[in-house]
């Protein structure tokens, strides 16, 4: 359980860099964890998988690559500094000191273990079953966007895709057309030519992902908010459902997740690993459980 005092929200980077530096000379935190994150959503995961008495949370001042820059360039030098970013489409991880989420990120590391899945459907709708099938539904509507956003992001195309319309995906049976998707960001991209070559490279992407890990493409609040529309239109009679905004879906998650799930992921082998080599307390002691 964490103090009030033990997670830090809404800093800029002069705030944070002083009061981790200030914190790291004082001789009561010399096991201490500095745990840096991108917002209040892993906030909410770590507030439950970590404890109090042994880390301290930051929420990032920005995103992903200022906590690196932070670590990189600040806190290189103290082992007790760390972060936990969402791995995107990164290939690999070269630091030692900051951790990723399973797969793309924080989302679909919850979302891909089976059993999460089902429980939380389960807890939202009071309805038990096996929704697995629904959940690779989505995946694969999904799967043009997670295409598109994987290439913009290699070849740093510039195409602005955090505005489209995600319920555009699940109004014909077999997800939406190619072409209608590349209508659509052509429309909101009108100053960058989505050309033909770019369009062949989506299409021959999609191809490959829909035979590998579509949690490795796919972006976490994409399917947030495709989870939250299916969930509406599955159980439109159940007026709790309707009541969750595509925005909360992520926090939902956050805070349903526990040290069960999280046992069997390889986030957890990392740190556990690291917290044992540098004699760390980072995870909650199993014994409590």
């Amino acid at each position: 359980m964490h103090y009030t005092d033990s997670i830090r929200q809404n800093l800029d980077k002069i705030t944070v860099v002083n009061e981790i530096k200030l914190q790291l000379t004082a001789p009561q935190n010399e096991e201490k964890t500095f745990l840096l994150v991108e917002g209040i959503d892993d906030i909410a995961l770590w507030d439950s998988l970590t404890d109090g008495n042994d880390v301290i949370l930051y929420e990032s001042y920005g995103g992903k690559t200022d906590i690196k820059n932070l670590i990189l360039d600040v806190f290189d030098a103290d082992k007790r500094v760390i972060a936990i970013v969402d791995k995107d489409y990164e290939e690999k991880n070269e630091y030692s000191k900051i951790f990723y989420y399973d797969h793309c990120n924080l989302e679909m590391m919850l979302l891909s273990d089976d059993k999460f899945f089902n429980n939380i459907v389960f807890k939202l709708s009071r309805k038990k079953n096996n929704y697995i099938n629904y959940r690779e539904d989505i995946l694969m509507k999904l799967s043009p966007l997670s295409a598109i956003r994987k290439l913009n992001d290699k070849f740093n195309w510039g195409l602005v895709l955090h505005s489209i319309p995600i319920g555009v995906f699940f109004k014909v049976e077999k997800g939406i057309e190619q072409d209608r998707l590349f209508d659509l960001i052509q429309n909101k991209n009108p100053e960058i030519e989505l050309t033909s070559q770019m369009r062949k490279k989506c299409k021959k992407l999609m191809d490959i992902i829909q035979k590998e890990n579509l949690f490795d493409y796919t972006n976490g609040h994409d399917f947030c908010m495709a989870f939250s529309l299916w969930l509406k239109d599955y159980f439109k009679h159940n007026k709790s459902i309707q009541k969750i905004t595509e925005k909360e879906m992520t926090l939902v998650l956050s805070m349903a997740y526990n040290w069960g799930y999280f046992k069997s992921t390889r986030l957890y082998k990392q740190l556990a690993d690291y917290q044992e080599t540098n004699r760390l307390k980072i995870l909650l002691d199993e014994k409590i459980f």
